[in-house]
């Protein structure tokens, strides 16, 4: 690439991480994660090293960007008077379903044991969840789980869970073999890396 084309890229992806950090989302973070690791261990630790000027920089504007979208979010929305914590540029993620979503996961992993081979049947998670519900999540409603493997696994047994399982992995070895074979196509890595975002983000 061009100087001038390697900043067109630069910007396009700074740019789309400050919607991920003003989104809040921890899945989507963990999504970006999940795909920043596959491409790394496709590209191959070597060639990060070798291109490492590059990289710290990319790193250096995700900082920055992060940084800057959390101030902007505190002054147009400033934290109670004596609230440290919410105050934090890490405070909108570390607060979001820290409550609900381990009740939610164990309450789902209590009805997984009660079928953990044959499963309950496609799309019976919501009556069933209403007749168990916690009393501190009855004021919500949750037609899912929230995480593809709990949801296959409660609904199509342990071989539907099995199966998801087996379809993330397959998807992501061909992918990473795709891309070893022609390097100079950058298609297998970005669909590989796309796809391991999604299964994360399934978690």
């Amino acid at each position: 690439l061009t100087t001038q084309g390697t900043a067109r890229i630069l910007i396009l992806l700074l740019w789309l991480f400050a919607g991920l950090v003003a989104s809040e989302s921890r899945g989507g973070m963990l999504a970006f994660l999940a795909g920043l690791g596959f491409a790394a261990t496709c590209i191959g630790w070597q060639a990060l090293w070798q291109a490492r000027r590059r990289v710290l920089v990319l790193f250096a504007g995700w900082i920055a960007v992060w940084m800057a979208v959390a101030a902007a979010g505190m002054a147009l929305a400033p934290a109670a008077s004596g609230d440290t914590v919410a105050a934090s540029p890490l405070a909108a993620w570390a607060g979001r379903g820290t409550a609900e979503r381990p009740k939610l996961y164990g309450t789902t992993l209590h009805m997984i044991l009660d079928h953990p081979l044959a499963g309950t049947g496609a799309n019976t998670f919501f009556p069933l969840f209403e007749s168990v519900k916690p009393e501190s999540l009855r004021g919500a409603e949750y037609s899912f789980v929230h995480n593809d493997y709990l949801q296959h696994w409660l609904e199509f047994g342990a071989p539907g869970g099995l199966l998801l399982l087996l379809l993330a992995l397959a998807a992501l070895v061909l992918a990473r073999r795709a891309f070893r074979r022609d390097r100079g196509d950058p298609l297998p890595l970005a669909c590989g890396a796309a796809l391991a975002s999604c299964f994360a983000h399934s978690v």
